[in-house]
């Protein structure tokens, strides 16, 4: 780790050199006097975008002189690269600034609720969960990155948001199957419905024969006998026209036998 006040961000360096000879390049113009350099502890190359290196000096004061002292330009290979250096600040370890952290979980918030909590802490044996079952709550302890990890996981778990989703895809999904089932039923019922009309139709078009067997005549389709309606064409009628022919033709050939 390096050290407040001694160490030193140097940027602007070029991302195709070497790593051990950009140190040597940084190494020689940081040391010398004319550059305001001094006596260096360590030089490390942070491999980012952009490219950058920390330098760690034996005094503070070198540091500061470094940092104020004017314009720095490196040469590698032929080309020169204009330096910005400032003041490097690392960031503290959090667990070293708060050991300690305690914080109160509602779960019956949570979706899912006790049962993805459950689920979620048994992956987090460094925190410490006390059940509050009357609030339906519990309070997590432990370290700061701990903790801090348990509950960002709780609040993004997906869990609850799947349960959610998957309870509105059935309904929609049971919306859509029963609409479906409705579409599928309907051309049927409609094919069989005009099928009837038509057929009623055509069975209207043409006018219905029905018989009266009590006095052996066909009915017109209002009910009224054909002899009732002056017409000559009862099935009676028929059969008396008939018998006479007959009778007829039975006279001539027993008057021709004779």
């Amino acid at each position: 780790m390096a050290e407040l006040g001694r160490t030193v961000r140097v940027t602007g360096l070029p991302a195709d050199v070497e790593d051990d000879k950009l140190k040597d390049k940084l190494f020689i113009h940081f040391l010398r006097a004319r550059n305001g350099g001094g006596e260096i502890d360590s030089v490390i190359i942070v491999k980012a975008t952009p490219v950058s290196a920390l330098i760690t000096f034996e005094d503070s004061r070198v540091a500061q002189r470094v940092i104020h002292g004017g314009r720095h330009t490196l040469d590698v290979d032929g080309k020169e690269y204009k330096l910005t250096v400032a003041e490097h600040h690392e960031r503290p370890d959090p667990d070293q600034v708060i050991p300690r952290l305690s914080a109160t979980v509602r779960y019956s918030q949570l979706p899912g609720g006790v049962i993805v909590l459950t689920n979620i802490c048994k992956n987090h044996c460094d925190v410490d969960v006390d059940y509050i079952s009357a609030d339906e709550s519990c309070v997590l302890s432990g370290a700061y990155s701990k903790v801090q990890t348990l509950m960002a996981q709780l609040l993004g778990h997906p869990e609850g948001s799947r349960s959610a989703e998957n309870k509105n895809s059935s309904e929609a999904a049971a919306g859509a199957s029963m609409h479906q089932k409705t579409l599928l039923q309907e051309p049927e019922h409609q094919r069989t419905k005009p099928n009837k009309q038509k057929g009623e139709k055509k069975h209207a078009d043409k006018p219905s024969v029905e018989y009266n067997w009590s006095s052996g005549r066909e009915l017109t389709p209002g009910g009224r006998d054909w002899e009732d309606t002056g017409a000559k064409q009862s099935s009676s009628t028929l059969v008396e026209d008939f018998s006479l022919v007959v009778d007829a033709d039975m006279y001539q050939l027993r008057k021709k036998g004779r």
